[in-house]
Parts: C-alpha cells; structure tokens; sequence
C-alpha cells in the first residue's frame, strides 16, 4: 500500500514537466483539463501528453508552423484526452485533442479555429463574471447557508438557474434561509441536509420534492 502510494506520487510529479514540453513545443500554449469533465487516469495522461508532444516535435522540425500563428501561443488553451476521442473546440474555447491525433491534422485545426477559440474563452470568462455576481445576489436575498453546483454545471446554466431562483425569490419565501443548495441535474435532499435541484428546475417540482421529503 504505502509503495503503491509513493508510486503515485511519482507520477503526480511528472504531470507539469510533461505539460511543459507540451507547452513548449506549442509556443506557451496554456496546457489544461476539459472544464466540467471527470478526470482522467494520471499514468495514462501522461503517456498522451508525451506521445502528443514527440509528434509536435517532429513537425515543427520537418514543417514548422504556419506564419498566421503568433509567436506566443499563451492565451489559448489545449486539453489532452483518450486515444480515440474527437478533435474539438470546447464550448468554453478550449482546443480539446486525442493524442493519437496526427500532428498535421492538429496544427491545421488550431489554424482554422483561433477566432473562434478567443470569442468562446471571452464569452466563458464573461458568463464566469455574471455567474459570480448573480450567485453573491441568491446568497444574499435568500439568506442561503450555502450555494454549490456540480462540476457539470457550466456557468451559463448556474446563471439561468439563479435568475430563476431570484424570480421566484417571492413563491421560495423564507424556505431557504439558512439551506445548503445545490445546483445539479436532478432533486434530492442529502442525508446532511443539502438541497440538489436541476439548474432548469419548475416552482412545481420543487414544490414537490420539498413536501415529498419533508
């Protein structure tokens, strides 16, 4: 047990040289993991961050990069994922790449979709922003002890759901003073007391849940 611990340990070590080099090879690209997705093995993420980085490498040196990229590639961000995944721009801007993906193939979509990618990373950072505000607001007018989501939860969805919240602050009344909610996907009640309701929760469900588990 302790081995297998200071095993992992190890690896852990390794994880920001190996995003490094990475970023490295791609001009100071910020290297990060997909927003609002489970994690990966680490072993395994390292493996995909070295086997991405050796095909950059070797296509630098054959082909370089296209003069359209700018010497500093540090305001966009990239995430490494399983062998077999797609090849994606994130809704939250985020060049998101299998590591099988050929070299080639990744610098010509990079190219394609930089615009894109600035325009979606200001959006989140921007719904980001409002998600704060609008969750300092709840807090404050319902008298919440608490207010989380789940890590699915993007931002614009806490928004829309919080708006709601504040809506019908009237119909929720003193109910909530001092509760623990919880933004989630679906209703329930916690064995600690926490409230989860889905971020497109009606009056009436809500409703509902509270009589059901009260």
């Amino acid at each position: 047990m302790i081995q297998s611990v200071e095993q992992f340990d190890d690896l852990l070590r390794q994880i920001p040289k190996a995003e490094r080099a990475l970023s490295e090879v791609l001009r100071g690209i910020l290297v990060d993991h997909r927003k609002f997705q489970p994690t990966i093995m680490v072993q395994k993420y390292i493996q995909q961050l070295g086997k991405l980085t050796s095909a950059l490498y070797k296509h630098r040196w054959v082909h370089s990069y296209p003069e359209q990229w700018p010497r500093r590639m540090d305001t966009y961000q990239i995430v490494v994922e399983c062998e077999a995944g797609p090849l994606m721009l994130s809704p939250t801007g985020q060049f998101i790449v299998p590591a099988s993906c050929p070299a080639f193939v990744l610098v010509d979509f990079i190219s394609k979709n930089m615009e894109a990618a600035n325009h979606r990373l200001q959006m989140y950072n921007t719904m980001k922003n409002e998600e704060q505000v609008i969750h300092d607001k709840c807090m404050s007018r319902l008298g919440l002890s608490a207010l989380e989501k789940d890590d699915n939860i993007t931002p614009d969805l806490m928004v829309k759901c919080c708006q709601q919240i504040l809506q019908y602050s009237t119909f929720c009344g003193s109910n909530l003073r001092g509760l623990r909610l919880r933004i989630s996907h679906y209703y329930s009640v916690l064995q600690d007391g926490e409230m989860c309701i889905p971020w497109d929760w009606t009056s009436r469900s809500w409703e509902e849940t509270k009589q059901a588990t009260s």
